[in-house]
């Protein structure tokens, strides 16, 4: 089923559903719309993580430009996840960035148009680098270690010579697996300990139903009655994962797939895997044109 698919059923089971007064049927109906919105949920992260970004054609001779042999500078495929992006991309601060103990690698983001009005809300994260990137070109940043405080460091670092956006809550992320409906404490601590003790995993975070809660706002933000009707214990919770390099994201997606607990595992979005092209004169498609 597709996204279009279900938020339609969402918005149809929305108006439809009444307060649970000992009716079965009015149960049945609830519990459907649950699980509907699980799924819409799990394939709308799913989407965006096949097409974060939609891209305009730049002109870009695809070479890395290293700077001397302690560069951290990398092609973009051997860039797993985007923790923070700065912009812009000068000398000065290829410079901080290998030399920075935080940062891991980084790779060089071409200036372009990468989001449409429709596909990147006013309350997305991704709206303000995304709109910087579209005058200037960019490093996409990779941290050392998951759940640092890079941004804060880089922030400090770069001082008046750059700006360092936080991507890591929506780029950040090898895989996110999500857990079935209704998982016990001792269900959610069983998995949480098989991730903490997989050597191809560096790095883990539990997301709540709370937590969901937000996110399922960002990604529905263009429906409020939607919003409103669903609760956070409608969303399933789950963890997103870092991987150590060279670890494979099939191999270990396939792993966790066999839990009985685990209901979907998806590959973080990815920043450099755009979906469509637009024209490089087409602006009214952009998220920061100014009506």
């Amino acid at each position: 089923m597709q996204i279009d698919e279900l938020r339609g059923e969402l918005t149809t089971l929305a108006d439809e559903i009444e307060p649970f007064e000992g009716d079965l049927r009015s149960l049945h109906r609830r519990e459907r719309r649950r699980r509907i919105v699980r799924s819409a949920f799990v394939v709308a992260l799913a989407v965006a993580a096949a097409s974060t970004v939609v891209v305009a054609r730049h002109r870009d001779d695809g070479r890395v430009r290293v700077t001397g042999a302690g560069s951290k500078e990398v092609p973009s495929a051997q860039i797993t996840h985007v923790d923070v992006i700065v912009v812009p991309a000068t000398p000065a601060v290829r410079d901080v960035l290998d030399a920075s103990p935080v940062v891991r690698w980084y790779a060089r983001v071409a200036r372009s148009v990468r989001a449409s009005s429709t596909s990147l809300g006013p309350a997305s994260p991704l709206r303000a680098p995304f709109c910087a990137l579209e005058s200037s070109d960019g490093f996409a940043v990779q941290a050392m270690t998951g759940g640092s405080d890079i941004q804060q460091i880089l922030a400090r670092d770069l001082a008046d010579r750059a700006t360092s956006y936080d991507v890591s809550d929506s780029l950040g992320y090898d895989l996110r697996l999500f857990l079935k409906a209704g998982a016990s404490s001792t269900q959610v601590e069983s998995v949480r300990a098989a991730l903490a003790s997989d050597r191809d995993i560096s790095w883990i975070r539990f997301v709540s139903q709370a937590d969901a809660y937000e996110d399922f706002k960002k990604v529905f933000a263009d429906q409020p009655a939607l919003v409103e009707t669903t609760k956070p214990s409608d969303l399933p919770v789950s963890f997103t994962i870092d991987l150590e390099p060279g670890s494979s994201a099939q191999t270990t997606s396939e792993r966790y797939k066999k839990l009985g607990i685990v209901d979907s595992v998806i590959a973080g979005p990815s920043l450099f895997k755009p979906m469509f092209l637009l024209s490089p004169t087409d602006r009214t498609a952009s998220a920061c044109s100014k009506p």
